[in-house]
């Protein structure tokens, strides 16, 4: 598995960047049941999915795609000071070495399992270099609570910005997670 960053601007392989709004769909409105993001084209594209976004996509040997995150800058408008402000208990961290990790979509249900653990590593691991090259030090997040509590197992410092809160679908979390390169 390899892990691309790819921008929304043409530089990436247009097929590559459909397949990840086909997946982020599949996965967020399809299995997880999102009616919100729902689109009769089947693909999730928001407003966050601008000029400023920047996407790790994770491809198999053969160029297929596999996995996806979104990362937005939080020096302007992204998912957590725009959308979700409720969830954080105080000013939402903000900054220009503080991204967004969101749209994580690190495999599929159908997929065997030693693929979407490939996928997963290679997309944790192509974030984490993206991250040190860019300056990033840390990341902010709305998880599923559940999600939360295996992100600490995967060994990252989950800092809560606030208590778990209900929403349609779930129950969430907004937290900071600091960049450090023994997380590779």
């Amino acid at each position: 598995m390899r892990a691309f960053h790819c921008r929304p601007d043409g530089s990436a392989p247009a097929h590559w960047l459909d397949a990840m709004h086909r997946h982020r769909h599949r996965i967020f409105v399809d299995l997880l049941g999102w009616r919100a993001l729902a689109r009769p084209d089947g693909r999730d594209i928001d407003a966050f999915d601008d000029g400023r976004a920047h996407y790790i996509i994770v491809t198999d040997e053969g160029g297929a795609y596999r996995a996806s995150a979104r990362l937005l800058p939080t020096e302007g408008p992204h998912m957590l000071s725009e959308a979700f402000a409720d969830f954080v208990d105080g000013p939402v961290p903000q900054g220009p070495a503080i991204f967004e990790w969101t749209r994580h979509a690190p495999g599929d249900p159908d997929w065997p399992a030693a693929v979407n653990e490939a996928a997963r590593l290679a997309l944790h691991i192509g974030i984490l270099e993206f991250a040190l090259r860019a300056g990033i030090t840390a990341f902010t997040a709305l998880l599923e609570a559940g999600l939360a509590r295996r992100a600490r197992g995967y060994g990252w410092d989950c800092t809560p910005l606030g208590l778990p809160r209900a929403y349609a679908e779930g129950e969430a979390i907004a937290v900071a997670n600091p960049v450090r390169a023994a997380h590779l």
